[in-house]
């Protein structure tokens, strides 16, 4: 039976109050076969999303501790658009820079930034104003969608070559 026809037999059972038979189980059946079907073919066809869709949602429950409440996170997160998620990715690579530069000198404390550089400046004269723009400024929204387009690009080369 195919699942046309399964439907229309449920919905022939179901419309004129019948108690259902042993073909309306086979007919159930196979609309639960076919979904299944259906669901192992898109998740095989979109194996890299299913992998890192798993991954996110891994993190998510790890970090709050909720599977529901994770997955509400990821689909947000995927409701959003690409260009939102590289000004988030852009974001966390300046504040890495930032950060990585006062390591290299020395400097552990977290409310050192741009703005409060001059109080900082007379308590670590290692730091320059030069050095901080250039941690700060390392990233723009063009170098980063460029470099996230090739690794995209590259990872999907590397998956395509090794399966």
């Amino acid at each position: 039976m195919k699942t046309t026809e399964a439907i229309k037999r449920l919905f022939y059972t179901i419309s004129k109050g019948n108690k259902p038979n042993q073909l309306d189980i086979e007919a159930l059946n196979q609309i639960i076969r076919d979904q299944k079907k259906q669901s192992e073919e898109t998740t095989k066809e979109h194996y890299l999303f299913a992998k890192l869709y798993a991954v996110v949602l891994r993190s998510n429950t790890e970090f709050l501790g909720d599977i529901v409440e994770a997955n509400k996170v990821v689909n947000e997160i995927l409701s959003s658009t690409l260009e939102d998620q590289l000004k988030r990715l852009l974001l966390v690579l300046k504040d890495q820079n930032l950060s990585n530069y006062f390591d290299s000198k020395s400097i552990y404390d977290p409310l050192l930034n741009k703005e409060n550089f001059e109080i900082y400046k007379k308590l670590f004269p290692q730091i320059s104003k030069e050095g901080i723009d250039h941690a700060f400024d390392a990233w723009d929204i063009d170098n980063l969608t460029a470099h996230f387009q090739f690794t995209v690009n590259q990872s999907l080369i590397n998956f395509k070559n090794n399966v």
